[in-house]
């Protein structure tokens, strides 16, 4: 992810040793949260359709063919 620029870069402490700066981490997971909640919206927004009516006419249940469920 930070070699594609996907992911905050890394500054060099020592011969061993990286960190992070926080506030760019703080920025990298705002921007995480703001996608993700974006998603869910769309979805949301997606999911939200209008009932479907019931058929009225040519349905019979099975109560009233005559059958009974099995108890």
């Amino acid at each position: 992810m930070e070699a594609a620029g996907e992911f905050p870069r890394r500054v060099t402490l020592g011969p061993r040793a990286v960190g992070w700066l926080e506030s760019e981490i703080n920025q990298w997971i705002a921007k995480r949260a703001a996608e993700r909640d974006d998603v869910e919206a769309v979805a949301a927004t997606k999911l939200k359709r209008t009932p479907r009516k019931a058929p009225t006419e040519g349905v019979l249940l099975p109560e009233f063919r005559g059958e009974h469920p099995v108890p």
